[in-house]
């Protein structure tokens, strides 16, 4: 059962205001620094959203720093109250800048202790049964896609991601098809590769993190 108002945490947005303004702790930490009313109202108003509990909507032009105004309350929302935050993105870049730059920095200069998670969808993450497969009918392959077959496969043992977006190639839309991760192809805990499988290992991190970090096109297949 989820929490009622009455046993929430709620935010303090006098605090939270403090972090963003010209004495507050991220000035300390950012040479161009500068403090922006326009920030600081949507910081304020997306957290009475979530003291709240309402559904809010905020358009908010380049420059202001949204990301900051909406990262904030909510990375603190989910460590007072012990629940998770969902945050999604039009874009796979936004969500590896969110996860790679913006949330460590605050978690170093805030002296936050929370893990934040990538969820992409199942086919951006290479399958290593269909790989070994792709690899064990190689010698039949053209040597264009001889040669892309072994460098997906030198990539997959050497990446910790296996997700498509960290290979310093862009394989052929028909080759990543091949070897993706397939909801329909997928064995699951019945597949050899299981423990090794970026996509569930991915999932079990999401499990264990209190941000998670979506795209759009997730979002709301999930919805």
């Amino acid at each position: 059962m989820g929490k009622t108002q009455e046993t929430e945490n709620l935010l303090d947005p006098e605090e939270l205001s403090f972090i963003l303004k010209k004495d507050g702790l991220l000035n300390r930490k950012l040479d161009s620094f500068e403090e922006r009313a326009s920030q600081l109202h949507l910081l304020e108003d997306l957290v009475k959203v979530f003291n709240e509990d309402k559904v809010g909507l905020f358009e908010a032009g380049t420059g202001i720093g949204k990301t900051f105004a909406y990262l904030i309350p909510a990375i603190i929302w989910s460590l007072q109250n012990q629940e998770k935050v969902l945050i999604s993105t039009h874009t796979i870049p936004l969500q590896e800048q969110l996860l790679k730059k913006d949330i460590p920095f605050l978690k170093k200069h805030l002296n936050l202790n929370l893990e934040a998670s990538l969820v992409k969808g199942m086919n951006n993450y290479v399958c290593l049964r269909k790989l070994q497969e792709m690899q064990d009918e190689a010698p039949l392959f053209s040597s264009n896609l001889k040669d892309q077959v072994q460098a997906i496969n030198s990539w997959a043992e050497e990446t910790t991601e296996g997700s498509k977006s960290t290979l310093d190639f862009p394989p052929s839309r028909e080759l990543w098809e091949k070897v993706a991760v397939d909801m329909d192809a997928c064995n699951h805990h019945q597949c050899p590769f299981y423990k090794k499988c970026f996509f569930f290992k991915d999932r079990k991190k999401a499990q264990e993190s209190q941000i998670l970090i979506a795209n759009h096109h997730i979002f709301f297949t999930d919805f």
